[in-house]
């Protein structure tokens, strides 16, 4: 028999800018998904320059997907977009 505590997820949800660090924790239904965290931890209208349709999300540093099931403990993370591609010799 499941307790409550084994049907939720905890995760961080991580966003640095050049200027501030955004860490957030957050206890979500277990089946939640990325993206459904990012929403729950109040990150994007602290930071409206995040547009999830373009910038790339990662756990624990490797892509992955917003509709990524979630597992407690895992680190989800907001890159910024890539600011172009540097040429050899820079």
């Amino acid at each position: 028999m499941s307790t409550p505590v084994e049907r939720r997820v905890t995760v961080t949800v991580a966003y640095g800018s050049a200027n501030s660090l955004f860490q957030r924790e957050v206890t979500l239904p277990k089946g939640a998904t990325v993206e459904r965290a990012i929403h729950a931890s109040a990150l994007l209208p602290q930071y409206p320059e995040i547009d999830l349709s373009t910038n790339k999300v990662g756990i624990f540093s490797k892509i992955v997907a917003l509709d990524t099931l979630l597992q407690t403990g895992d680190r989800i993370e907001v890159y910024q977009p890539a600011q172009g591609k540097r040429k050899k010799g820079e």
